[in-house]
Protein backbone atom coordinates (compact mmCIF):
# COMPACT_ATOMS: atom_id res chain seq x y z
CA UNK A 1 0.00 0.00 0.00
CA UNK A 2 2.86 2.66 0.73
CA UNK A 3 4.52 1.84 -2.60
CA UNK A 4 1.57 2.71 -4.49
CA UNK A 5 1.63 6.12 -2.71
CA UNK A 6 5.26 6.62 -2.76
CA UNK A 7 6.24 4.81 -6.18
CA UNK A 8 4.12 8.12 -8.50
CA UNK A 9 6.24 10.62 -6.03
CA UNK A 10 9.41 8.64 -7.47
CA UNK A 11 8.44 8.44 -10.54
CA UNK A 12 7.90 12.40 -11.01
CA UNK A 13 10.87 13.37 -9.17
CA UNK A 14 13.01 11.33 -11.35
CA UNK A 15 11.17 12.48 -14.54
CA UNK A 16 11.68 16.00 -12.94
CA UNK A 17 15.76 15.31 -12.67
CA UNK A 18 16.13 13.49 -16.11
CA UNK A 19 14.29 16.73 -17.92
CA UNK A 20 16.48 18.72 -15.35
CA UNK A 21 19.88 16.84 -16.59
CA UNK A 22 18.86 16.61 -20.42
CA UNK A 23 18.44 20.18 -20.21
CA UNK A 24 21.92 21.09 -19.10
CA UNK A 25 23.50 18.42 -21.78
CA UNK A 26 21.58 20.35 -24.14
CA UNK A 27 23.01 23.91 -23.15
CA UNK A 28 26.71 22.20 -22.45
CA UNK A 29 26.07 20.08 -25.41
CA UNK A 30 25.11 22.95 -27.79
CA UNK A 31 28.34 25.71 -26.36
CA UNK A 32 31.08 22.69 -27.58
CA UNK A 33 29.61 22.05 -30.22
CA UNK A 34 29.99 25.68 -30.87
CA UNK A 35 33.38 25.77 -29.65
CA UNK A 36 34.18 22.89 -31.83
CA UNK A 37 32.45 24.53 -34.72
CA UNK A 38 34.41 27.68 -34.05
CA UNK A 39 38.16 26.47 -32.75
CA UNK A 40 40.23 26.06 -35.75
CA UNK A 41 38.72 29.51 -37.09
CA UNK A 42 39.75 31.32 -33.81
CA UNK A 43 43.23 29.56 -33.64
CA UNK A 44 44.05 30.64 -37.26
CA UNK A 45 43.03 34.52 -36.43
CA UNK A 46 44.75 35.01 -33.42
CA UNK A 47 47.71 32.88 -34.59
CA UNK A 48 47.99 35.05 -37.72
CA UNK A 49 49.57 37.93 -35.48
CA UNK A 50 47.61 40.45 -37.58
CA UNK A 51 46.56 43.71 -35.82
CA UNK A 52 43.34 43.34 -36.13
CA UNK A 53 43.19 39.83 -35.40
CA UNK A 54 40.95 39.89 -32.51
CA UNK A 55 38.44 42.10 -33.76
CA UNK A 56 38.02 39.44 -36.99
CA UNK A 57 37.70 37.31 -34.26
CA UNK A 58 34.72 39.02 -33.01
CA UNK A 59 31.77 37.14 -34.87
CA UNK A 60 33.16 33.96 -33.19
CA UNK A 61 33.17 35.32 -29.61
CA UNK A 62 30.01 36.60 -30.30
CA UNK A 63 28.24 33.50 -31.31
CA UNK A 64 30.29 31.40 -28.24
CA UNK A 65 28.99 33.99 -25.77
CA UNK A 66 25.28 33.40 -27.21
CA UNK A 67 25.67 29.59 -26.42
CA UNK A 68 27.86 29.83 -23.43
CA UNK A 69 26.28 28.24 -20.21
CA UNK A 70 25.36 31.00 -17.43
CA UNK A 71 28.41 30.89 -15.85
CA UNK A 72 30.64 32.06 -18.28
CA UNK A 73 28.62 34.45 -20.27
CA UNK A 74 29.80 37.24 -18.26
CA UNK A 75 33.58 36.43 -18.86
CA UNK A 76 32.71 35.97 -22.88
CA UNK A 77 30.44 39.52 -22.77
CA UNK A 78 34.02 41.29 -21.11
CA UNK A 79 36.15 40.15 -23.80
CA UNK A 80 33.62 41.18 -26.01
CA UNK A 81 32.95 44.36 -24.52
CA UNK A 82 37.12 45.23 -24.87
CA UNK A 83 37.38 43.95 -28.17
CA UNK A 84 34.72 46.02 -29.55
CA UNK A 85 35.74 48.87 -28.07
CA UNK A 86 38.98 48.59 -29.86
CA UNK A 87 37.09 47.73 -33.08
CA UNK A 88 35.59 51.49 -32.13
CA UNK A 89 38.56 53.15 -31.96
CA UNK A 90 40.31 51.18 -34.96
CA UNK A 91 37.58 52.61 -36.99
CA UNK A 92 37.26 56.27 -35.92
CA UNK A 93 41.26 56.00 -36.42
CA UNK A 94 42.00 58.12 -33.71
CA UNK A 95 45.16 56.75 -32.11
CA UNK A 96 44.58 57.75 -28.56
CA UNK A 97 41.34 55.99 -27.92
CA UNK A 98 43.67 52.86 -30.11
CA UNK A 99 46.03 53.17 -27.57
CA UNK A 100 43.61 52.93 -24.60
CA UNK A 101 41.26 50.29 -26.02
CA UNK A 102 44.87 48.38 -26.89
CA UNK A 103 46.02 48.87 -23.03
CA UNK A 104 42.29 47.73 -21.93
CA UNK A 105 42.60 44.43 -23.21
CA UNK A 106 45.47 43.91 -21.27
CA UNK A 107 43.27 44.87 -18.17
CA UNK A 108 43.42 42.05 -15.03
CA UNK A 109 40.08 41.71 -15.63
CA UNK A 110 40.10 41.33 -19.53
CA UNK A 111 43.16 38.84 -18.13
CA UNK A 112 40.82 36.90 -15.81
CA UNK A 113 37.87 36.74 -17.94
CA UNK A 114 39.98 34.72 -21.08
CA UNK A 115 41.37 32.78 -18.41
CA UNK A 116 38.04 31.74 -17.15
CA UNK A 117 36.68 31.26 -20.96
CA UNK A 118 39.71 28.91 -22.10
CA UNK A 119 39.16 26.92 -18.45
CA UNK A 120 35.53 26.51 -19.00
CA UNK A 121 36.18 24.89 -22.12
CA UNK A 122 38.77 22.86 -20.80
CA UNK A 123 36.76 22.14 -18.13
CA UNK A 124 33.07 21.24 -19.93
CA UNK A 125 33.92 20.66 -23.27
CA UNK A 126 37.34 18.75 -23.04
CA UNK A 127 39.17 20.38 -25.35
CA UNK A 128 41.66 23.87 -25.33
CA UNK A 129 40.46 26.96 -27.09
CA UNK A 130 43.29 29.54 -27.84
CA UNK A 131 42.43 33.15 -27.67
Amino acid sequence: MRLRLVLPSLLALLALLATSTLAGCGGTSAYCGEVEDRQKHLSEVVASGEKNALIDALPDFRALRDKAPDDIRDEWTTVIDAVERLRRAVASKDEDATAAAATALQSDAVSDALVGVQQEVRDVCHTPLTL
